[in-house]
């Protein structure tokens, strides 16, 4: 699509009409929630959930932005397959995993 010069995603492989939809945005909460897995957990992201879901993946790094600030989350899973996870919160949010 570089090569084409496009800035938008086609509709298929064999156009190269470029077509922005909505449905092209999904990678904007794609990788935050799903593949960094950061959710609020609490109004306004009080507090947060880190859940990935790691699928075929074997590590992502990343920033969210919340309301009440940037949200960093990694994880990386080893050759045994567990998942090793690191975060930082901003001031004022909390880590709502352990109460589940």
């Amino acid at each position: 699509m570089v090569e084409n010069h496009l800035t938008t995603c086609v509709e298929s492989n064999t156009d190269t009409r470029s077509d922005c939809h909505a449905w092209e945005a999904l990678l904007c909460y794609e990788l935050p929630a799903v593949i960094l897995g950061v959710r609020p957990a609490a109004l306004g992201f009080q507090k947060v959930r880190i859940e990935p879901q790691v699928g075929t993946f074997r590590e992502a790094s990343g920033d969210v932005i919340t309301p009440r600030g940037l949200i960093h989350a990694e994880w990386k899973r080893d050759e045994e397959n567990a998942l090793h996870l690191h975060y930082t919160l901003p001031d004022g949010v909390a880590y709502a995993n352990e109460e589940v």
